[in-house]
């Protein structure tokens, strides 16, 4: 059992867009950001260097904060590798080309 892992409903959860009904934002429940939704743009996969690139965007939150934020970076890094490591575990990722 990993004591640092974030858990769904736990220390996050999704919550619809009420702009895109295809879209989630992600409300973060515990850690240094309590109460602050986000929102991932695209996300994209560079194979060579074995790296994910994401955007996000702020929807709301309680602190005075930016996306240029280097500890919310991290934190919202760590948020998206146990989203996708979830999804891709329980099957529930969908995976699409990228649109231009």
């Amino acid at each position: 059992m990993d004591i640092d892992r974030l858990s769904e409903g736990v220390d996050y959860e999704f919550i619809p867009s009420p702009s895109d009904e295809n879209a989630w934002q992600v409300r973060m429940l515990t850690g240094p950001y309590p109460e602050t939704v986000i929102m991932f743009d695209k996300l994209s996969v560079d194979g060579k260097q074995e790296l994910i690139n994401f955007n996000f965007t702020i929807v709301e939150s309680p602190d005075d904060i930016t996306v240029d934020d280097s500890d919310l970076q991290a934190v919202v890094g760590s948020l998206l590798f146990y989203i996708l490591e979830d999804s891709l575990t329980n099957q529930t990722a969908q995976i699409t080309e990228r649109t231009k």
